[in-house]
């Protein structure tokens, strides 16, 4: 993974120690932070521990929009806006679950 930034109008790569930083940033001074990532356990279980990682349990446990994509239409994209998902929805801590015990399961 490669996370850039921009400097004096030039576009710098990150050190990987800076990584971290970077990103932790980044979600602390969002307004908003949206699950658009796979709509699986896999996808769940990720979104929820980069945020506990990087940020805290409260930001982890907020209700973020989850956008279920199966592809990245602008349509699609305006339509899973619409159904106004949630990380904090039943399907996605279900999610959540099966992907903590796919993980125990894989890991160990």
């Amino acid at each position: 993974m490669s996370i850039h930034e921009i400097t004096g109008g030039k576009v710098v790569a990150l050190l990987e120690k800076d990584r971290e930083r970077a990103a932790r940033e980044l979600l602390v001074k969002s307004d908003q932070i949206v699950f658009a990532g796979d709509p699986d356990p896999s996808g769940a279980i990720a979104f929820r521990e980069l945020l506990l990682h990087l940020t805290n349990l409260e930001q982890a446990d907020r209700a973020h929009p989850a956008l279920m994509l199966a592809t990245m239409t602008e349509d699609d994209v305006a339509l899973a806006f619409e159904q106004g998902e949630t990380t904090n929805d039943a399907a996605f801590s279900r999610r959540c679950i099966y992907g903590e015990i796919k993980r125990y399961f894989d890991y160990n």
